[in-house]
C-alpha cells in the first residue's frame, strides 16, 4: 500500500523517522496528560481540558511563524529550537509533585506546544521538498500511516508503564497520591527520551540553502 522507494531519498527517511518518534510522543502523551490531572490532581474531565489549553496556544503562537521559516529553508534550525524546547517541556513533568505549582505546569505545556509547532511544518516540508510532484500522495499517506504507528506504539509503551508503576505505587505503602505522582513522573521519561532521539535525524537534515542551485 505504501510507496517504500520513497525511503531512497535520505531527507525523506529522515522526516519519516522524526514522524514516528513525534507521534508516539504527542500522541501518546495525549493519555498521559489528562490522566495526570485527573488521577493526580483529582481534576474532573471538563477542568482538564481547560488546564491543557497552554499547549494548543503554543502550537498555534508557533506555527504562524515557523511556516515561513520552512518556506526560506530554514525547516532544520526551527526542528533543532523546537525539539529540545518539547525535552524541557516534559522534564517538568517528570519532576512533578502531587503539589506542583499549576502555573509551572501550564508554562511547561506552553513549552511543549511551541515546540511541537516548530518541529511539525518544517519536518513535513523538508519530507515534500525531496519528492517529485507525482509522488506526493505516496509520501503524504506515508507520513501519515508513519504517524500514527508510532502513535500506537507510544500509547501502548506508556500504557504500559505507566500500568506498572501505578502498581508498584500501590503496593509501596507510601502516601497514595503522591506515589501516584512518582508513578507519572517516571512514565512521562519515556516521551522526553523519544523526543531527545528525535534530535539526532533532525540534525541530520539539510541545512539551508545559500544559493538557488546549492545546499551546504
Amino acid at each position: 500500500m505504501l510507496d517504500l522507494r520513497l525511503f531512497a531519498h535520505r531527507t525523506f527517511a529522515l522526516a519519516v523517522t522524526i514522524q514516528v518518534l513525534l507521534g508516539a510522543v504527542l500522541i501518546g502523551s495525549m493519555l498521559l496528560l489528562p490522566l495526570y490531572y485527573q488521577v493526580v490532581r483529582g481534576e474532573s474531565a471538563s477542568a482538564t481540558g481547560l488546564l491543557l489549553v497552554p499547549q494548543g496556544v503554543g502550537a498555534a503562537l508557533a506555527m504562524a511563524v515557523i511556516g515561513r521559516l520552512a518556506d526560506q529553508g530554514k525547516g532544520r534550525v526551527a526542528v533543532l529550537t523546537g525539539l529540545p524546547l518539547m525535552v524541557a517541556g516534559l522534564a517538568v513533568y517528570t519532576a512533578s509533585t502531587a503539589g506542583t505549582s499549576y502555573v509551572v505546569m501550564s508554562a511547561a505545556l506552553l513549552v511543549i506546544g511551541i515546540g511541537t509547532g516548530c518541529v511539525m511544518a518544517p519536518v513535513m516540508a523538508s519530507a515534500y521538498a525531496t519528492v517529485d510532484r507525482a509522488a506526493m500522495p505516496g509520501a503524504t499517506a506515508t507520513l501519515n500511516v508513519t504517524q500514527r504507528i508510532g502513535g500506537a506504539i507510544g500509547t501502548a509503551i506508556f500504557a504500559a508503564v505507566l500500568q506498572h508503576q501505578l502498581s508498584q505505587a500501590r503496593t509501596g505503602g507510601a502516601d497514595v497520591v503522591e506515589a501516584a505522582a512518582d508513578a507519572f513522573g517516571s512514565t512521562f521519561w519515556w516521551p522526553l527520551a523519544l523526543a531527545a532521539m528525535a534530535i539526532v535525524p533532525a540534525a541530520l537534515l539539510p541545512r539551508a540553502r545559500r544559493t538557488s542551485g546549492d545546499a551546504d
